[in-house]
């Protein structure tokens, strides 16, 4: 079963599990979420990935947090399945802009009031990240 998600919407409830170990989320059910350019991205089950530094699982399903995640969790897929995107934008410039972009719109759009901070968020992906992006995987 998966769950979809259109664009700019945000779930009810996201599943994830939380692993302290390694301070990680999994995906506890596939996602589906439509993009702004129409695409789907398949967040699937099993996806792990570190959301934040000091992740908080208690927080995980409040309203805030919940807009906060699903941003981050696409954000982190198209960063991972970035050789699918290069090949879609046919550069590596291409993908990084349409990640970043993305991030963004949805950050601005499920999280309206905290537009300052996701510009200055934005600038800092935009200008100081794409050599992470190019030597990760």
């Amino acid at each position: 079963m998966k769950m979809k998600i259109n664009y700019l919407e945000c779930p009810k409830k996201i599943p994830l599990i939380y692993s302290s170990e390694k301070n990680h989320f999994m995906m506890t059910e596939s996602i589906e979420v439509r993009l702004s350019d129409g695409r789907l991205l398949l967040i699937p089950k099993g996806y792990t990935t570190r959301l934040f530094s000091k992740a908080n699982p208690w927080k995980l399903n409040s309203p805030l947090s919940r807009r906060r995640v699903i941003s981050k969790l696409i954000h982190k897929r198209l960063w991972t399945e970035k050789i699918s995107e290069i090949e879609y934008f046919g550069s590596i410039y291409e993908a990084f802009v349409f990640s970043n972009t993305e991030y963004y719109k949805w950050k601005i759009g499920l999280i309206p009031r905290l537009k300052i901070l996701h510009f200055l968020e934005n600038l800092y992906y935009k200008h100081l990240s794409i050599n992470s992006y190019i030597k990760t995987r």
